[in-house]
């Protein structure tokens, strides 16, 4: 064990170094774990959000003309616009998934930053709806007028699924 000066002898201190280098990869191992955990939260977080997203856009644009085909509107363009929004998300999505194996935290603030901006982006979309809406309701008389009320409605639930996320994102 010690010798008489008190000091750790040869075959100890290699001992003890080796248990250090041990713990540090152990340490590394944790922290690698870690990341792979986030990065697959995040991806499948964004992909499934991003889906079900685009369910609902779908769903809108449906309920937008098959009932209300007499009224001519303009609220084709967002809804479209506001589908490849959630493609491109899913996609980001996705890639942060498949690659989450081999991933760092620098390159999962790179996708939750595209999430943000395409948080943005779908939020100020559902600001242009429903003014959309509002113009409908406006001026479009009585043909419009439930078309107008969907845009509205839909608009409003865009801005705030917009708001929910850019909040989620940020806290990453």
């Amino acid at each position: 064990m010690d010798n008489d000066n008190g000091k750790e002898t040869q075959p100890e201190q290699n001992e003890h170094l080796a248990e250090q280098k041990v713990e540090k990869r152990e340490e590394k191992k944790d922290e690698k774990t870690q990341q792979k955990d986030w990065s697959m939260f995040i991806g499948g977080y964004s992909a499934l959000m991003s889906i079900f997203g685009m369910v609902l856009v779908t769903t809108k644009l449906v309920l937008e003309f098959v009932p209300f085909r007499d009224c001519k509107s303009f609220l084709w363009i967002p809804a479209c616009v506001l589908l490849c929004v959630q493609l491109v998300n899913t996609c980001v999505g996705l890639r942060q998934l498949a690659r989450s194996r081999n991933t760092d935290w620098a390159e999962m603030q790179f996708t939750v930053r595209l999430l943000i901006r395409g948080a943005i982006v779908y939020g100020t979309i559902g600001s242009s709806e429903v003014v959309l809406g509002i113009l409908h309701l406006a001026n479009d008389g009585p043909v419009c007028v439930g078309m107008g009320v969907v845009a509205l409605i839909a608009g409003l639930v865009d801005m705030a699924s917009s708001f929910k996320s850019a909040v989620v994102w940020a806290l990453f």
